[in-house]
């Protein structure tokens, strides 16, 4: 699958490209929210998932979420959240859920449990 993945910190961006690489995906990895949108909108081979971090500077996960539903309905999307002090894990998870993404993820996760979630 060709997978998406947005994090603000380089750490967990690497973590998850990471594990899914080694499970065979194809994956794009951005550290913000208007990048991962230019990537999505550009016309190119669509994205099967989506994973996005909620809490990042600049645009928030939940906002990409909503940008990407309008670009492109049909694609699975992953929102990821360990929580902050202006947006607690179960919050935004809860909002995600109501603005498009199909799977949640508290952080921190498993690989087993990232890879689980990506899947139809």
């Amino acid at each position: 699958m060709r997978v998406l993945v947005i994090d603000d910190s380089a750490e967990i961006l690497e973590f998850v490209k990471m594990c899914l690489e080694e499970a065979g995906h194809m994956v794009t990895a951005m550290q913000n929210a208007e990048d991962a949108i230019a990537v999505a909108g550009a016309g190119g081979e669509p994205f099967d998932v989506v994973v996005t971090d909620l809490v990042m500077p600049g645009m928030d996960g939940v906002e990409l979420i909503k940008r990407l539903r309008q670009l492109d309905g049909k694609v699975r999307i992953v929102a990821m959240s360990g929580g902050a002090r202006q947006l607690p894990a179960e919050i935004g998870l809860t909002l995600s859920s109501a603005f498009g993404a199909d799977r949640t993820l508290y952080k921190p996760f498993r690989p087993r449990d990232l890879i689980k979630a990506i899947e139809p």
